[in-house]
């Protein structure tokens, strides 16, 4: 009698862990999931719940970027990167060391717009390519073509620091 009460037991156990969730429950579920996707889509991995506080409006992004970045076929890239508060830039390039741009500077000026979607993230006009880059506090992150955070061993590679001039 007690090995069929044990079973029963079991039994109702086993199928009330196999129903469906309420809908309160997937509410909940679809919620985090969007939460999730939410913070992995931006590059740092952080989430923007109060779009009234971007990049855009928030930090002091302004001013003047530099750093190396990395290169296919020379030792890197010295990139300086002015972005003016007029929504104007200026981005000077040196190709160094050996490869087919050794020692070849090239400056573009243009205008930029943050993203929509993500205004975090300015994007460079047609005249550099639509380059993207992510704001953050005295730093730009290089994006790559799909406006994505460059990760792995070379990420510290893709940042531009802030200089005081």
């Amino acid at each position: 009698m007690k090995k069929v009460l044990l079973s029963l037991t079991f039994a109702s156990l086993l199928l009330s862990a196999c129903s469906k969730p309420d809908s309160a429950d997937q509410n909940t579920e679809a919620q985090s999931t969007a939460q999730q996707t939410a913070q992995q889509s931006t590059p740092s991995g952080t989430n923007h719940p109060d779009p009234a506080h971007s990049a855009e409006n928030s930090l002091d992004w302004n001013g003047t970027y530099e750093g190396t970045l990395p290169c296919a076929d020379c030792n890197g890239i010295r990139t300086e990167l002015t972005l003016n508060s007029n929504k104007t830039y200026r981005i000077a390039e040196t190709y160094l060391g050996r490869g087919k741009g050794e020692g070849a500077s090239y400056v573009t000026n243009g205008t930029f717009n943050f993203d929509n979607r993500n205004t975090s993230i300015i994007v460079l006009d047609k005249k550099a390519d639509a380059r993207q880059y992510f704001i953050a506090e005295n730093k730009v992150y290089a994006l790559d073509s799909f406006g994505e955070k460059i990760t792995g061993d070379f990420e510290s590679m893709y940042i531009l620091s802030k200089t005081v001039k």
